[in-house]
């Protein structure tokens, strides 16, 4: 990095690295987690509020040697939201506080940005880039960033990480030594857009929701305000790098009902992506006005042969328990669709605890264990009979969320 670029980035670099229904829809739409209610006029509303972020981000990515251009930038845009702000409910709001928490953020707010950042989490929304935004500008430990990104996000080198401080008295034997991977962000990153597109062919449109989200969370994240932000980082939650699985997960949440998390994760890759992927989003966010419009049914399918369903979760539950070394949710997976595989579920169940069982024994191997405790996955795996045990939650479960929130509100 040149010496131009490192007192730059300081001023721009955000820690925040901003980085889908059963039924008839009716003219006014509600999610199953009743959050919202709106109705379609303000889709078009939406639009026009999310294109004014993405043109200031677009400025941002220009400027972003500029520091006086920046600041205002930063200054013009936010007084822009406070004189033309988004009424409560809207389905622009959250995506409103989280753009002017980025911009507070570049102008060295961290006060206000941190104020903005725990309204987003006590809502969930936005939540993995607001927890990260606390933690950076210290607003809470950075143990506590880790362990909350951990428990939210767990197949992510953040899960990884919060194993091994709670493994810091079991050292390596070695290093080079071959230690495996678990879990392995890289290839969950490389392999969850195929898992996703695969669940949302055939219909299940909330599991690929949450496969696209995480495939998009399974990317490194750069925690300092000193390091490039969303723009810059090709490692980001954000950006154009990403944007097209912003915009698949959000398709695939309306699908599900899911109209609150539809709208952030559309404005993710509109905002942040580039002028074809806004472009997309516009589509994305009309079709979702033309649903409502015209009563249409949409839903997850229903009609799927049990061989069809078997073949998909069979191959699915072999990603798992491939190089993304996730067996458990492998077996989470057969477990949820066991009626289709009859009698043989048992072996290929057997097969992948197998597997699971020889690559925790390594793991182990590979350490000087002082007091019998191996975490993977956040669960003691020491104990033969505890690893078939460890369970891997969706991305944002909701029982995280709620923990975390009341943490919050409960102080650290």
């Amino acid at each position: 990095m040149n010496s131009e670029m490192s007192k730059i980035l300081p001023v721009i670099c955000l820690a925040f690295c901003f980085v889908a229904c059963m039924g008839i829809m009716p003219a006014e739409a509600k999610d199953t987690n009743n959050k919202v209610t709106f109705g379609k006029d303000e889709i078009p509303e939406f639009i026009e509020h999310v294109y004014r972020l993405h043109n200031t981000e677009l400025q941002v990515r220009e400027f972003y040697k500029d520091k006086a251009k920046l600041e205002s930038i930063g200054r013009e845009t936010l007084q822009s939201l406070k004189d033309k702000p988004v009424s409560e409910g809207h389905p622009a709001e959250q995506s409103f506080k989280a753009y002017k928490m980025r911009l507070l953020l570049l102008l060295g707010d961290k006060d206000r940005a941190e104020i903005l950042a725990r309204e987003l989490v006590s809502t969930e929304a936005w939540v993995p880039e607001s927890i990260m935004v606390l933690g950076d500008i210290g607003a809470i430990k950075k143990d506590l960033k880790m362990e909350f990104l951990a428990d939210l996000l767990p197949l992510s080198h953040w899960r990884r990480f919060a194993d091994r401080a709670k493994n810091r008295d079991a050292k390596a034997l070695r290093r080079g030594s071959g230690l495996p991977i678990i879990p392995n962000n890289l290839f969950v990153s490389v392999k969850k857009p195929d898992i996703a597109k695969l669940w949302e062919d055939h219909g299940f449109f909330h599991k690929a929701s949450l496969s696209y989200r995480e495939a998009i969370y399974a990317r490194y994240m750069i925690d300092s305000l000193n390091l490039s932000s969303a723009q810059l980082n090709k490692e980001g939650w954000l950006g154009v790098d990403v944007a097209n699985l912003w915009l698949s997960a959000a398709e695939c949440d309306w699908l599900a009902s899911r109209h609150t998390e539809a709208f952030e994760a559309l404005a993710k890759g509109m905002i942040f992506g580039n002028e074809n992927h806004f472009a997309q989003g516009k589509e994305i966010a009309e079709r979702f006005m033309k649903y409502m419009e015209g009563n249409k049914q949409v839903g997850e399918k229903s009609d799927l042969s049990e061989e069809t369903v078997k073949k998909l979760v069979q191959q699915i539950s072999l990603a798992y328990s491939g190089n993304m070394n996730a067996h458990p949710r492998a077996l989470m997976l057969l477990d949820e669709y066991g009626e289709e595989f009859g009698e043989e579920l048992s072996t290929l169940k057997r097969n992948i605890k197998e597997k699971w069982d020889s690559l925790v024994e390594r793991y182990i191997w590979l350490h000087r264990v002082q007091e019998k405790q191996i975490y993977l996955y956040g669960h003691n795996v020491y104990p033969e009979n505890k690893r078939f045990n460890v369970i891997i939650p969706h991305p944002l479960d909701k029982e995280v969320l709620d923990k975390i929130v009341k943490t919050l509100k409960h102080g650290e």
